[in-house]
C-alpha cells in the first residue's frame, strides 16, 4: 500500500474513532471531571444554598487506597507463577525483573494510582508502554599508536577524525563511545488522547488505535524528520479538546484557554493499525503529522503498546462503565436535598414577618439584635409567618441515598475500617460480614482490573525486555541479590501470572499466617530440620510475612536470610562434627580396654615364647647328653680287647 492510499485510509479511521470518541464519551469525562471538582452543575437563586455533596470524590477517594493496597504492597504488582519444576529459576526471574521496570525503573505507584484514578472518573484508564534509549555519548580528542588505536576500536569507541604525525608516529583521534542506557517507558495517556475503531471489543481485535498528541517542531526533529517536512505540517489542526482540557485545568488556571498557541507545534498521530502488503496482513506503527495526515513513518511491528482497563466491564464493548457514572446522579439529588435542608434553617431562623402597615416601626423590626425592641402602637401588629419544618424528611431522604451509593458502589460507613471489637452492639461475626460485603464490589473490580489490564501488562513489560534488554541486571529475589540474564528467560515460558489479590482483613491474615506458623514450628520440633515437610526457610518465610504485615520492612533485621542459611550450613557441612562427650569416653574405655588386652596378648606371647625357647634348650642340651653319651660308648666298646 502506497503512502496516499494509507493516508486516506488513515483519514477515515481517524474520522470515524474521534467521532465515536466525542459523542459516545466526552461529555461524561466533561461531566465526570467537574463532579469530581465539586463544580457548579446549574444556577443558584441569590440567596440561597449553592452547597455541593462530593460523591463522586468521596467514593473515587474510599476505592483508590483499597485498590492501591491490593496490587502494590510491597513493591510487587505482579509474580510469575510457573507451572513445573523447571521453570522456578526463569519465573523467579521474570517476576524481579518486570516487578523492576514497573517499580524502579518508572514510577510506578503513580502510575498505577493515575491508571486506576482515570477508570474510576472516565470508565477507562490508558497505559502506553513502549522502549526508549537513554543512553550517553562521550567524545574525546587523544593521541594514540596503531595498537591503542585498534584497542579502542574494540573497545565500541567510533573513530570521528584523526589526523597521523609522522614525526612521533602518534595519530591524534577525536573519538565517540555511546553507552545504551535501555528503558521500558510506561506512560498514563488522556483518555481523550486515545483512540480506537468503534467496533473494538478489546485492544487485541481492534483495527484501529491511535494515540493523538502535540510535539514541537524540534522534537521531531530530533527524532530524525526532515524540518521543512514537519515545518510544513505546524498547526493544531483539528482534534483538540479544548473543553475538556479547560476542566481539568481549572483550579489551577481559572479556567482560562488552554489552547496551546506554539507557533512550532505539530499534531501528531501515532497509529496501529494492520495494513495488508502484498504478502500477509500485519499490524504496522504509522505516524502522521498535521492536518492533512501526512505520514512520516509506517513500519512494521510485533506488538501494540497500549493497555487498556475498566472498573466495570461491558461485555462486547472496550469501554466498560466507571464509578462516577454510578454516583453523580446521587450527587446531584444529595445536593438538592442538602441546599433544601439548609434553605429551610435558614428561613427558620430568620423567618419572615407579616407586619400591619403603618403600625410598626420598619427601622426597629429590621434591625435584629438581642435585647433589641420593636416599637408597635398595640399588640399583634407583627406576626411570624410559619415555615414547615422539613428538615427530618430531608435527612431520611439523604440517608436513603447514600444507601443507595452503597449498594452501587460497596462504599459505606460500615466498611470504611471499623474495628468489630469496638462495635458491642451486635455480634463480631456480623460485623465482619457487614465489612466483608462491602469489599466484595473492591475486589471484583480489582479482579476486573489485574485480568484486563495488569496481567497483559506484565506480559508487555516482560517481552519488550526479553527483545531489548541486552546486558544482565543484578536484581533482588527473593532475600539475595543475583544476576539476571534477560537472555536466559524463554519468550515462550509457559507460566501463568499470579496477581495478588487478597481477601479478608489483616486481622484475619495474621491469625491464619500465626496458625501456620505454629503448625511448622511443631512439624520442625517433632520430626527435626531435615524433615520433608517443612524446611527452616518456608519457617522463616512465615515468619517474615507476619512482620511485613504488622509494617516492619526490614524483616532481615530479625531473622536470617536463606542465602545465609545456606552459608551456613555449607560451612558446617566442610567442618568436622563436634565431639561428644558419651562417644569420647565409651572411645577411652575402648582403647583402655584394647591396651589392656594388647598387654596380656603380649605378655602371654612373651611368656610362651620363652617356655618354647626354655623347652628348646633343654631338649638340645639332652640331645647333647645323649650324644655324649653315646660317643663314651662307643670309645669304651672300641679299646676293649676283642672276644670281652
Amino acid at each position: 500500500m502506497n503512502y496516499d492510499d494509507l493516508r486516506g485510509r488513515l483519514n477515515d479511521e481517524i474520522t470515524a474513532a474521534v467521532n465515536y470518541s466525542d459523542t459516545q464519551f466526552q461529555h461524561d469525562r466533561i461531566q465526570a471531571q467537574r463532579a469530581y471538582l465539586g463544580k457548579p452543575f446549574n444556577k443558584v437563586p441569590a440567596g440561597r444554598s449553592s452547597v455541593i455533596s462530593t460523591d463522586v470524590s468521596d467514593t473515587v477517594h474510599y476505592l483508590l487506597p483499597s485498590l492501591m493496597d491490593i496490587f502494590y504492597r510491597g513493591q510487587e504488582i505482579v509474580r510469575f507463577v510457573p507451572r513445573n519444576a523447571d521453570d522456578v529459576a526463569k519465573a523467579d526471574a521474570a517476576t524481579a525483573l518486570v516487578n523492576h521496570i514497573f517499580a524502579s525503573q518508572n514510577d510506578g505507584f503513580t502510575v498505577l494510582s493515575d491508571f486506576i484514578t482515570d477508570g474510576l472518573l472516565f470508565k477507562a484508564g490508558v497505559l502506553k508502554v513502549y522502549y526508549e534509549d537513554n543512553g550517553s555519548e562521550e567524545i574525546e580528542t587523544i593521541e594514540a599508536d596503531d595498537a591503542e588505536l585498534a584497542a579502542l576500536l574494540d573497545g565500541g569507541f567510533d573513530i570521528m577524525e584523526s589526523e597521523a604525525d609522522d614525526e612521533t608516529g602518534l595519530t591524534t583521534v577525536k573519538v565517540r563511545k555511546y553507552t545504551a542506557k535501555p528503558k521500558i517507558c510506561i506512560d498514563v495517556i488522556p483518555p481523550e488522547t486515545f483512540l480506537f475503531s468503534p467496533q473494538a471489543t478489546s485492544v487485541m481485535d481492534a483495527s484501529f488505535l491511535a494515540h493523538r498528541t502535540y510535539m514541537t517542531v524540534g522534537e521531531l526533529v530530533a527524532m530524525g524528520h526532515d524540518r521543512a517536512t514537519v515545518e510544513e505540517h505546524v498547526g493544531l489542526g483539528e482534534g483538540w479538546s479544548e473543553e475538556e482540557t479547560d476542566t481539568r485545568h481549572e483550579e489551577i488556571d481559572g479556567g482560562k484557554d488552554l489552547e496551546p498557541r506554539h507557533t512550532d507545534m505539530v499534531r501528531v498521530v501515532e497509529a496501529y493499525m494492520p495494513i495488508d502488503d502484498g504478502d500477509v496482513e500485519q499490524r504496522h506503527r504509522v505516524l502522521a503529522i498535521g492536518d492533512s495526515n501526512h505520514i512520516l513513518e509506517a513500519e512494521p511491528i510485533d506488538f501494540c503498546p497500549f493497555i487498556v482497563g475498566s472498573p466495570i466491564r461491558v461485555p462486547h464493548r472496550m469501554i466498560g462503565r466507571s464509578v462516577a457514572e454510578l454516583v453523580m446522579d446521587i450527587q446531584k439529588i444529595k445536593s438538592g436535598l442538602l441546599r433544601g435542608v439548609l434553605d429551610n434553617m435558614n428561613l427558620s431562623n430568620h423567618a419572615r414577618v407579616a407586619v400591619v402597615d403603618q403600625a410598626v416601626n420598619l427601622d426597629d423590626l429590621l434591625n435584629s439584635r438581642p435585647d433589641g425592641i420593636v416599637r408597635m402602637q398595640q399588640p399583634g401588629m407583627v406576626q411570624p409567618l410559619q415555615v414547615p419544618q422539613v428538615m427530618s424528611q430531608g435527612l431520611s431522604v439523604l440517608t436513603y441515598m447514600d444507601d443507595v451509593r452503597d449498594t452501587r458502589t460497596g462504599f459505606s460507613r460500615a466498611s470504611m475500617g471499623l474495628d468489630p471489637d469496638q462495635l458491642q452492639s451486635t455480634t463480631k461475626e456480623a460485623v465482619n460480614a457487614t465489612l466483608q460485603g462491602g469489599q466484595i464490589k473492591v475486589q471484583m473490580i480489582a479482579r476486573t482490573l489485574a485480568e484486563t489490564a495488569i496481567r497483559p501488562l506484565a506480559r508487555l513489560i516482560l517481552d519488550l525486555a526479553l527483545k531489548y534488554y541486552e546486558q544482565p541486571l543484578l536484581l533482588k529475589i527473593g532475600d539475595s541479590w543475583q544476576s539476571v540474564d534477560p537472555a536466559m528467560i524463554d519468550a515462550e515460558l509457559d507460566v501463568s501470572i499470579d496477581v495478588g489479590i487478597g481477601s479478608g482483613r489483616d486481622v484475619e491474615k495474621q491469625m491464619a499466617l500465626t496458625q501456620i506458623a505454629a503448625i511448622q514450628k511443631e512439624i520442625l520440633t517433632t520430626l527435626g530440620m531435615q524433615n520433608p515437610i517443612v524446611s527452616v526457610e518456608r519457617y522463616l518465610g512465615t515468619l517474615r510475612k507476619l512482620a511485613g504485615m504488622a509494617g516492619l520492612k526490614d524483616v532481615n533485621a530479625f531473622f536470617a536470610s536463606n542465602e545465609e542459611i545456606a552459608q551456613a550450613r555449607q560451612q558446617m557441612q566442610n567442618q568436622p562434627p563436634a565431639p561428644d562427650p558419651e562417644a569420647q569416653k565409651a572411645e577411652r574405655d575402648y582403647e583402655l580396654q584394647k591396651s589392656k588386652q594388647d598387654a596380656d596378648i603380649k605378655l602371654a606371647r612373651e611368656k610362651m615364647e620363652a617356655e618354647l625357647q626354655l623347652r628348646r634348650e633343654e631338649m638340645a642340651m639332652e640331645f647333647e647328653l645323649r650324644r655324649i653319651e653315646a660317643q663314651a660308648g662307643a670309645d669304651i666298646s672300641a679299646n676293649l680287647p676283642r672276644g670281652q
